[in-house]
Parts: structure tokens; C-alpha cells; sequence
């Protein structure tokens, strides 16, 4: 997310950026997400033509992983668009498996032992919200909902570690509108941690109704 908009915000008007800031932000697993190969060939997929590995200081890079993408995407395989960082939206009214052992495990534990907080995904967290000021664009952070199942199996260090930084982010007059918390039906829910398309639809008429008050 950093190296994206440092690529949009200079060369485009904008007043207003929402940032994704939920628990598993925090978590200590996003440090591995250039290292683990289940997770870096997808990552460098994104971000080859606006990476900029320094942003990170104490964060392993799997080199030969990311080198074999770039090659692959700039010169292997014809491309008419390169700028897959943009991302896209794909509608999906599916109600899934809402059991959140899987997604827990992924987001906060590595080999059964749980993780830390990542100091890194904090840093940047920050730096994001500094290049949002500097460029006149005002950051506000917002918490997607997520089902109870997914919440309440969240690790006790990682929410008191979201409540600490969330209390920062407002004493430095960032805007945190807190989602996490809400409780919608099970049919709004595509898994335990993502919305689908209607509820998607509802989520969004609330946080539109947040943001014009």
C-alpha cells in the first residue's frame, strides 16, 4: 500500500484516503509475505514494477523468487497493462464456511506458536499515514467487519496491540472508524473475515453515512 500511493498520490488529486487497518495488520506474519514462497510470488505479482525493497530495513526478501516474477511479467509474457497494483473488485454474492480456525492460524500463528506484532507493518503504517499528509490528502483508518467466530480467536496480545495503536492514531488526530466489532448476519459474510457482495453493499452505505456526518 505504501508503494502504491507513492506512485498515485504526486500525479493525482486526491483529498481523502481510506486505509485497510485491521488486526491481522499488525501480526507478525506480514514480515514473512516477501520470504515465504506462499505468499511472495503472489506479493511481487503485485507490486514488480513499483517495488522499492529499502521501505523495509529488517524484512527478509526471497531475491530469487521475485526475480524469476519480474522476469516473467517484463519480458517472458506480452503485456498491455502492468499496473496490476491498482487491483479490482469482483462481485460475489456466495455465503461461505464461516470457521475461522484457518484464517487464524494463517493470519497469527506460525509452526502452533503465535506470533508478535509486526514492528515493520507499524512503521509503514505510519509512513503511509506521513505521505497522505504531505501530499494534502487526509488518512483515515478503517476496520472491516468480521465474523464473531474470526474475532473472538483473535490472541489477546494482538487486540490489546490494535487498541494501543488505535488510541495513538486518535490522540494524533487520525480518524479510526472501527468496524470490527459489528455484528452482521451470517448471510452477509462470503468467509469469516470477508464480506460478500451484499453485505459488502450494506458495510459500505454505513461507513458512506459515517463519512458525511
Amino acid at each position: 500500500t505504501y508503494w502504491k500511493l507513492k506512485e498515485i498520490l504526486p500525479s493525482n488529486k486526491i483529498d481523502t484516503v481510506l486505509i485497510s487497518y485491521s488486526h491481522h495488520n499488525l501480526s507478525e506474519f506480514n514480515d514473512m509475505k516477501l520470504l515465504d514462497k506462499r505468499w511472495a510470488s503472489e506479493m511481487f505479482r503485485r507490486s514488480y514494477l513499483i517495488h522499492e525493497f529499502k521501505s523495509f530495513d529488517n524484512m527478509e526478501v526471497n531475491w530469487n523468487l521475485f526475480y524469476k516474477v519480474y522476469f516473467k511479467n517484463m519480458c517472458l509474457y506480452p503485456h498491455t497493462n502492468h499496473y496490476t497494483f491498482i487491483g479490482d473488485y469482483i462481485k460475489d454474492d456466495r455465503i461461505g464456511d464461516l470457521d475461522a480456525d484457518q484464517a487464524i492460524n494463517r493470519h497469527f500463528y506460525r509452526d502452533d506458536k503465535e506470533l508478535d506484532f509486526s514492528t515493520s507493518s507499524t512503521f509503514l503504517l505510519d509512513s503511509i499515514i506521513h505521505l497522505c499528509k504531505i501530499n494534502n490528502a487526509v488518512p483515515i483508518l478503517v476496520s472491516s467487519p468480521v465474523h464473531e467466530n474470526y474475532y473472538r480467536s483473535i490472541p489477546l496480545k494482538i487486540r490489546g496491540k490494535f487498541k494501543e495503536e488505535t488510541e495513538r492514531f486518535e490522540e494524533e488526530g487520525v480518524k479510526v472508524i472501527n468496524f470490527s466489532e459489528r455484528e452482521y448476519s451470517k448471510k452477509y459474510y462470503y468467509n469469516c473475515d470477508h464480506l460478500n457482495s451484499k453485505g459488502a453493499a450494506i458495510y459500505t452505505r454505513e461507513l458512506r453515512d459515517l463519512l458525511n456526518r
